[in-house]
């Protein structure tokens, strides 16, 4: 059996490398998925509830229904704005300082790659693909939005280095997941089959 990694565009590769910089003490999250129940979009919220007091701000992009996040969002006064679709998140991935994923399901998304290639660190919930991503995540567990929130919140206070993370995972994604790579190992399994 041989496994293939996806490869990640030239364009995140290009990308000047991420530095976390805490603007006027902000941290500037994004999150990106389809608007659907299964992708868990409702523990983001609950998990930012945790957090009003802080100058934590997430954007999340995504096509579909929006109102019942966006009621949340207002009723809870949430630092949490609704961004809509976006077709190429080498655009606007230089602006955020971490790439939230919640997801609920075992998959893969190519999102994480990019982002590794970007230089932009991840925080995962813990279902994600440990065996792509390694080391080169903060992972979260799904049934404790106050414990991920206080993750966050050593993030914003500099206890946790993700800036020495970011480093590591555009190293890993250069070695990884450039398209030269692909092609390369490509062309070795070809051989390998057909010898």
């Amino acid at each position: 059996m041989f496994v293939l990694n996806n490869f990640v565009a030239d364009r995140y590769f290009d990308l000047p490398p991420k530095q976390v910089t805490r603007q006027a003490n902000k941290l500037h999250l994004v999150a990106v998925g389809a608007l659907k129940e299964l992708k868990n979009f409702e523990y983001l919220l609950e998990i930012f509830a945790y957090l009003t007091d802080q100058e934590i701000y997430l954007d999340i992009y995504g096509d579909g229904d929006k109102v019942k996040c966006e009621t949340i969002i207002e009723n809870k006064t949430l630092k949490i704005r609704m961004m809509g679709r976006i077709d190429d998140m080498a655009t606007v991935i230089q602006q955020y300082d971490l790439l939230l994923c919640h997801q609920n399901l075992k998959g893969f998304h190519c999102l994480f790659l990019e982002a590794m290639a970007a230089g932009l660190p991840l925080l995962l919930s813990d279902i994600a693909p440990l065996t792509i991503v390694k080391d080169n995540a903060i992972y979260f567990q799904l049934d404790n939005a106050q414990a991920t929130a206080g993750q966050i919140t050593a993030i914003y206070q500099n206890e946790i280095n993700i800036q020495e993370m970011a480093v590591q995972a555009k190293v890993y994604a250069e070695k990884t997941v450039r398209r030269d790579i692909y092609i390369k190992r490509l062309l070795d399994i070809y051989d390998q089959i057909t010898q």
